[in-house]
């Protein structure tokens, strides 16, 4: 299972929402989605710490980033 959260305010109620999340799912990994995030943020790094996320990804965002992020998710055990 993994959950892409599309988080319009990160430090505001996006986090929020993604605590709410975690509530429902879990141990399920969670991928953020923003508008707010800049551009080559790394996807692990501290944004996404703080978020409690494993990986952000900045809007617009590649198609292909998007696939490499959810296989890399898919792809290990919780």
């Amino acid at each position: 299972d993994l959950v892409i959260a599309n988080v319009y305010m990160p430090k505001q109620a996006g986090a929020q929402w993604v605590r709410d999340i975690q509530a429902v799912h879990p141990n399920t990994p969670i991928i953020a989605i923003s508008g707010q995030f800049r551009s080559g943020l790394c996807p692990a790094g501290a944004t996404a710490q703080s978020l409690g996320v494993q990986q952000v990804i900045a809007k617009p965002l590649i198609r292909a980033d998007l696939l490499d992020a959810v296989r890399g998710m898919i792809a290990k055990p919780h």
